[in-house]
Order: structure tokens, then C-alpha cells, then sequence
């Protein structure tokens, strides 16, 4: 489950959790979820363990209260880096691998907010988490999308390449499963796809989804190429500087591991 919303809606989640062990005997099926901290309630993780689930995924984006407050986390007062700490070590308690996950190489960062998310990897780390980084993806109608800084580094979506899984198919099939899916996508009035546990409007209100500045969800990589530093493209002084900080915080993560 690849969407933040679920558990966000704590009746639809335990209707979920209730049914998946009426249907299936323990152990049977395993899921992955992806939820926000704020969203999760610790008294709830033996019945999430219970019902199949072994992975949580969190977006976590920064170990900085600074960068929180500038990516539009919106967490409440209570969700602190203490709670977070206290939250992963209670799933891997349960047995639930947790997966934070980082946002670096966004404007307005500082080294200071890179050295206290690279401490915060740590800390996390220390008590079971897997943690990745991902370098900032800005997000189609958002305040950072029409930043001057990233103008050159965002390729154009290509519907075609995101629906066109053939290549395990002979030449004559490929020919016309591509003919069916140019008209499929030239039929779609406008390609925006959401699915959610709750309704949409309650959605908005109850968090910031729709309202982020930036996303590193796997959605919004797919449907956005950002360039990355490599030798074809140094001469783009946003991405090259970008670049360094990711490389900064990689390096030092590697020394903290050895």
C-alpha cells in the first residue's frame, strides 16, 4: 500500500486488520504499507503485525524542525524527533520493519539541516530502522514545481512510457498492445489517478498531501525525471550544487557504517 492515507482513517484500518485475519490464517499473506508517524497508533501494531504486516514505510524528509516546517509536514506539537525514535522502536518491537525515508538537496537547506537529518539517520538506524535518501522530486502544481532553480532539470511526462510494460512480449503483440494503449491515453481527459481509504475533501483537511511543497513518493519520481549529477550534466549549476550536498550526506553515512 503505497498510499499515506492508510491507517489515516483508524475505523476503515481496523475493519482491515479485522478482516485480513478472518480471511487469511496467520502468516499467509504479507503486506508493506506507507504511513504517516502522526498516523500510526502504537496500540494498534500487534493487531497491524497480526494481519500480515512485516514493513511500514515513513516519510520522514528531514531530521531538521527547520526543514519540517518549510517541506509543509504539518505534524501536530507532539510528533517529535524523540517521538519518532520512540515510534520505530516500538515496531520493531513488534516485528514490523521500518523504512524512513529522506529528502535532500532542496532549496533552503542548510548544512546544519544536513548534518542533523545525517544524525538523525543515525539515531534511526541504531534502533532497526533501514533508512534511504531521496533527492527532491518537485511535484506537478506545488510551490517548488515553478521554482526558477528547477526549471531545467524536469523532463516532460510521457503517459505512454508510464503505461507501456512490454517488453517480455513478441515484436507482433508490442505492436498492438502499443496501437490499444495511444488511444487508451488519448481517450484520458486528464491523467489524475487517486486512491484513497477516506474521502478526498476529508483528506485535505485531516493532512497535508495535496497541499506539499514537494514529494518523494514513487508516483511523482515516475512521473518526473530529475537530472542528477553526472559529467553530461555539470553545466547545470542547480543540479551540480545539489549534488554535492547528496554526496556530502553519502559520505558521510558510509564513514558513520564502517
Amino acid at each position: 500500500f503505497t498510499d499515506d492515507s492508510f491507517g489515516a482513517e483508524e475505523k476503515w484500518l481496523k475493519k482491515f486488520t479485522s478482516q485480513m485475519k478472518t480471511e487469511f490464517a496467520f502468516g499467509e499473506v504479507h503486506y508493506v504499507a506507507s504511513m504517516r508517524v502522526d498516523s500510526v497508533n502504537k496500540e494498534r501494531l500487534n493487531d497491524l503485525y497480526e494481519s500480515g504486516m512485516r514493513t511500514i514505510f515513513h516519510g520522514i524528509e528531514s531530521g531538521s524542525q527547520r526543514s519540517w516546517n518549510y517541506l509543509g509536514k504539518n505534524y501536530k506539537p507532539n510528533i517529535t524527533k524523540q517521538y519518532i525514535l520512540d515510534l520505530i522502536e516500538r515496531e520493531v518491537q513488534h516485528r514490523i520493519s521500518p523504512i524512513c525515508s529522506f529528502i535532500v538537496a532542496f532549496p533552503e537547506q542548510t548544512e546544519e539541516d544536513l548534518d542533523q537529518t545525517t544524525i538523525f539517520c543515525e539515531e534511526l538506524a541504531m534502533r532497526g530502522s533501514i533508512f534511504s535518501l531521496q533527492v527532491l522530486a518537485p511535484n506537478e502544481g506545488t510551490a517548488l514545481f515553478d521554482v526558477e532553480h528547477y526549471k531545467d532539470m524536469i523532463q516532460p511526462y510521457d503517459l505512454y512510457k508510464e503505461f507501456n510494460e512490454s517488453e517480455n512480449l513478441s515484436s507482433e503483440l508490442r505492436t498492438v498492445l502499443g496501437d490499444n494503449l495511444k488511444e487508451f491515453i488519448e481517450y484520458l481527459p486528464d491523467f489524475r489517478i487517486v486512491k484513497t481509504t477516506m474521502p478526498i475533501d476529508q483528506l485535505k483537511r485531516k493532512y497535508y498531501l495535496l497541499g506539499e511543497i514537494c514529494s518523494s513518493s514513487g508516483a511523482i519520481r515516475r512521473k518526473f525525471n530529475v537530472a542528477t549529477l553526472t559529467k553530461e550534466n555539470q553545466h547545470l549549476k542547480p543540479d551540480r550544487a545539489n549534488g554535492i550536498k547528496f554526496n556530502k550526506v553519502i559520505d558521510r553515512l558510509r564513514r558513520w557504517f564502517r
